[in-house]
Parts: C-alpha cells; sequence; structure tokens
C-alpha cells in the first residue's frame, strides 16, 4: 500500500504542477478568460472527439461495461433526486438550489481525473473511465434542461425540440456514434489518421488542466455553508450507493477500478452552460466546483493509491 501511495504522489506531482504554473500565470494576467475561452472550443471540439475516438476504436463493450454505465446513471439520478429534498427541506433559494442540484449530477472526470488516470494505469481502466464521462455526459445533456426548468423562477418553458436538436449536432456524441459504428462494422481505420488521433489526444491532460485551472472561481463567506453541506451530501450518499452496488455486481478489477476513480472526481461546472437561459445561480456552480477541485487535489492520491491495490 506504501508503495502504491508513493507511486501515486510522483505520478501526480506533474498535475500539481501545471495547475500551480496556471495559477501562476493567471495572478500575472498572462492567462485570463479569454484564453479559457480560446481553449474551450478546442478541448471539447476537437481534443475530445480524436480522444474519444482513439480509446474506444476497436474495442469491444462488454456486459460488465454495461453495468458500469448504469450504475453510474443511477448514481447521478438518485443524488439529484435526494438532494432536491433536501434543498426543499433547507429552504434554500430557488435559483441556488436548482444550481447545486445540477452540480450534484455532475462529475468533473475528463477535466480532473483523466490525467491522475493516464499517469498511473493502464489503457484498459482508462477506457472504462472515459466510457463513464461519455455517459455522464450525456446523462446531464438529457437531464440538465430538465432539472434548471423545474428550478427557474421565470416562465420559460421546458423545449424538448431544442434538447434533442443538441443531442444529435453535439460533436462528441456524434464521434461517440461514429466509432462505435466503425467498430460494429469492423471498418478498418488508416494508420495517418490514429497517429493524428494519437498526437492530438497525448496533449489533451494538459489542455484540460489548464481550461479547468482557470476556471477555478473562489466561494464567498455568505455562501461556504450551502457549498460544505453540498459537498458532503453528495459524497457521503455517493459512498453509500456505491458501496452496495459495487459488491453487488461488479466482479472486474478494472471496473471497479474505474469506477472508484470516477466517483471521487470533484463537482463539474458544465452545469453553468444552463445559467443564461435558465434562471440559476452560475455562482453556486462556479464555487461549489471550485471547493470541491481543492479538495479533491488533496485526495485524489489517496483514492488512485487505493485503486491500485484493487
Amino acid at each position: 500500500m506504501l508503495e502504491n501511495f508513493q507511486t501515486a504522489i510522483l505520478n501526480s506531482l506533474p498535475v500539481f504542477t501545471v495547475i500551480l504554473l496556471t495559477l501562476y500565470l493567471r495572478k500575472r494576467k498572462v492567462l485570463n478568460v479569454e484564453a479559457k475561452k480560446s481553449l474551450g472550443p478546442i478541448i471539447f471540439k476537437i481534443m475530445i472527439p480524436f480522444l474519444i475516438f482513439r480509446v474506444f476504436y476497436g474495442v469491444k463493450v462488454t456486459s460488465e461495461d454495461l453495468k458500469l454505465a448504469l450504475i453510474i446513471v443511477i448514481c447521478s439520478v438518485l443524488m439529484a433526486g435526494a438532494f432536491g429534498i433536501y434543498c426543499y427541506i433547507k429552504k434554500w433559494r430557488l435559483d441556488v438550489a436548482g444550481a447545486l442540484n445540477i452540480t450534484v449530477m455532475c462529475f468533473a472526470v475528463g477535466t480532473f481525473a483523466f490525467p491522475f488516470v493516464q499517469l498511473n494505469f493502464d489503457n484498459n481502466v482508462f477506457s472504462k473511465v472515459v466510457l463513464l464521462d461519455i455517459v455522464l455526459f450525456v446523462t446531464i445533456i438529457v437531464l440538465g434542461p430538465i432539472i434548471a426548468n423545474i428550478y427557474d423562477s421565470g416562465e420559460n418553458k421546458l423545449d424538448f425540440r431544442k434538447i434533442l436538436k443538441n443531442l444529435i449536432t453535439d460533436p462528441i456524441l456524434l464521434t461517440v456514434i461514429f466509432t462505435v459504428a466503425l467498430t460494429i462494422l469492423n471498418v478498418q481505420v488508416s494508420q495517418y489518421f490514429i497517429n493524428v488521433a494519437d498526437f492530438i489526444s497525448k496533449g489533451f491532460s494538459f489542455f484540460v488542466l489548464v481550461y479547468s485551472t482557470l476556471s477555478l472561481t473562489y466561494p464567498d463567506k455568505e455562501r461556504i455553508s450551502q457549498v460544505l453541506q453540498t459537498f458532503i451530501f453528495r459524497n457521503v450518499l455517493l459512498i453509500l450507493i456505491v458501496a452496495i452496488l459495487f459488491s453487488a455486481v461488479l466482479e472486474d478489477p478494472n471496473t471497479k477500478k474505474a469506477l472508484l476513480l470516477t466517483v471521487f472526481t470533484p463537482f463539474s461546472a458544465y452545469g453553468m452552460i444552463y445559467t443564461d437561459k435558465y434562471r440559476i445561480d452560475a455562482d453556486s456552480i462556479a464555487q461549489i466546483s471550485m471547493f470541491s477541485q481543492i479538495v479533491g487535489l488533496i485526495i485524489y492520491p489517496i483514492v488512485v493509491t487505493v485503486a491500485l491495490g484493487i
């Protein structure tokens, strides 16, 4: 166990170095909000699709993978429902409750876990973590607008046609469908294209670390209590849910590692995309994301150590 912990710490040092360097450059105003805006389309529209293709092309999805995907969806939905009840009991303001409820569903897998997983585990585990990231992405794309609409204090109506349009035009989802189709049909892709995908995807961890660090927002004093309650609520509930499902249905050690690494990732800031159309609070999402990522940086090497020992 001690050897695994030392390995996790040593392999995590590059992650901390990039984060600290980015924070320093942000403080010196070498990197700013404009840099983040430029990185966003590169990461989400170019790098992630190539990464998905490279990881999943030719890989057969097993029944264990399907179990894994189902578990993570169940976790997200149960947590969102339970936390909605918690917010109602606490009588939190509608826009804040909606924002925090969406973040309870969001895991920052891609922007947080990928660098740690790539450094410490083989491609088998990494591909399963990417699979979970895709499943969570689809879940929040479908359920996010519904939750945001429920908590919207205005008069916006839920537009299922717009949700469907976003689904069928999203580059990440299109890449998933394209890659799965190539694999099922056993279509051979040229080595040149595979090399291009390799080259682009190798820089993914660095770019997402810079992007997520530039996105960090510090919590204000008034919301610290809500942030702490939200963080504790999700993580305690998540541990209970996963502990039950973990032992009940999963057999493959690599699958267990992937699930463990995924559920202990921080809250994602992805829910902020709904703050423009729906009247929910963007600051709450940004602040809980910031807090959980700071905590995550402290505890994630321990999670990696436990996963290495499975």
